[in-house]
């Protein structure tokens, strides 16, 4: 559906399907999409059970979310046998982090994660923790702001405690020589609480997940919101625990940032039923809670929240167990991050039964993309992601009215160009080489 405001340009409908993206060379068993993030006309998708070059070595893929073209395909240089490169995935303008939790340079699974270029698609650097060890799944989560970088290492153990998790700062104003400048771990922390398994960072605020955090039970779960003004020394500014938590919760599987606003998953909360899920929204200055999310038509298993992703006024919540197109086919949410309030609910065209839609979700500027890792186009869970619109991009060169800019925009401008106002983009009575400046870089927009 195409909806036009009167007096103004059309927009697409929010929860309108673009398009669905698959990788050039997908295979069995990749799980394409099993994380996802974007910015700008950009779109950063991983694949961490790719076999090329070898068995669950990983890889990732760069998209042109106006086109749904494939740009490049990322591979680290020292790829290895099961390193889950592209276990986790972050984009900002052109650097893309990348995460390979069980690569082994510091002990098996120690992890590690990778800066690339994303004009190029060339490799830049490889992240690896000053006190990195075996099995602590380091770049199991990754997260990009400026000229910082999170990165999440679940399975960290100290010498008090086991796999309590920890979170690492990196400074990348050269993006080939990243330098660590802290290491966050919580003064409070437990076995098995996994700090870090869901990291994200925005301006001088940083939020880490403890999933399994036990505040208000066995695995209830938190997250800590950090000031981040003073990279080198990270101040605690709350620690997230929800008022009405409890046992097996999960608040932390999931965690977002953006202008103000901090947003944290609870995939196992039981409003709805058992393991329904729930979201919840802070003001990332203080930590105040904001509102707590539920889907209009929550129910049992939904695993609402296991993934979230928050852009301006939209936030885009998965939930990978719903099923709108069968057992596990999955399902994604947007909502307004002003007033709380559910916008759509955004289900594929072509859902199936066990596409596990919603396993990952991100959002920039009018798109929303959505990752199905068990979709099965290019064989069993290989995998696929999808581009919808959110409805909040005004396309500022849509002539015709039908919610984009194409060549039908072009050809009634150039039809107008010296002749008439027709075309007229910038208000000034004609139509001439501005207007079509602007068309021109409007193009695509839909």
């Amino acid at each position: 559906m195409m909806i036009v405001l009167s007096g103004g340009p059309a927009i697409a409908g929010a929860g309108d399907q673009i398009y669905k993206l698959l990788p050039a060379n997908g295979g069995i068993y990749d799980q394409f999409g099993n994380s996802v993030s974007v910015d700008g006309d950009m779109a950063l998708i991983g694949c961490f059970n790719d076999n090329a070059p070898a068995q669950d070595s990983g890889s990732a893929y760069l998209f042109d979310v106006n086109t749904g073209t494939q740009l490049a395909w990322m591979r680290p240089s020292d790829s290895h046998g099961s390193d889950n490169f592209g276990i986790s995935t972050a984009l900002s303008v052109n650097i893309a982090v990348i995460g390979a939790d069980k690569n082994d340079d510091m002990g098996v699974d120690s992890g590690s994660a990778y800066i690339f270029d994303v004009s190029s698609g060339t490799q830049l650097a490889k992240i690896l923790a000053t006190d990195g060890d075996y099995d602590e799944r380091f770049g199991f989560a990754v997260s990009i702001s400026g000229e910082m970088v999170i990165v999440g290492a679940p399975q960290h153990s100290t010498d008090l405690t086991y796999y309590s998790g920890s979170a690492y700062l990196f400074d990348i104003t050269d993006p080939a020589n990243p330098v660590q400048v802290a290491e966050l771990l919580p003064a409070d922390g437990a076995d098995f609480a996994e700090f870090g398994y869901s990291v994200a960072i925005e301006g001088d605020r940083a939020l880490v997940g403890a999933y399994c955090d036990d505040d208000n039970g066995d695995c209830s779960g938190s997250a800590y919101l950090y000031d981040i003004s003073d990279p080198a020394n990270p101040v605690l500014i709350n620690k997230l625990v929800p008022a009405d938590g409890a046992e097996a919760d999960h608040f932390g599987s999931s965690v977002a940032m953006d202008a103000g606003v901090a947003v944290v998953g609870a995939k196992s909360d039981d409003d709805n039923g058992p393991n329904s899920g729930s979201v919840y929204v802070y003001d990332a200055a203080t930590g105040n809670l904001n509102y707590k999310l539920l889907p209009d038509d929550g129910d049992a298993g939904d695993f609402f929240g296991n993934s979230v992703e928050v852009s301006g006024n939209i936030i885009a919540v998965g939930a990978i167990f719903d099923e709108p197109n069968g057992t596990r086919s999955g399902s994604a949410y947007l909502f307004d991050a002003d007033t709380g309030q559910q916008i759509v609910k955004v289900v594929p065209d072509d859902g199936a039964e066990n596409d596990n839609f919603g396993q990952s979700v991100a959002v920039t500027d009018g798109i929303m993309v959505a990752g199905a890792s068990g979709d099965n186009d290019n064989g069993f869970d290989s995998g696929s992601a999808y581009v919808f619109a959110t409805g909040t991009n005004t396309c500022i060169a849509d002539l015709d009215g039908d919610g984009d800019t194409d060549q039908a925009d072009l050809g009634l401008l150039l039809a107008e160009y010296g002749n008439g106002a027709g075309g007229d983009l910038d208000g000034d009575g004609d139509t001439d080489q501005a207007d079509l400046g602007l068309l021109l870089s409007d193009y695509n927009c839909f």
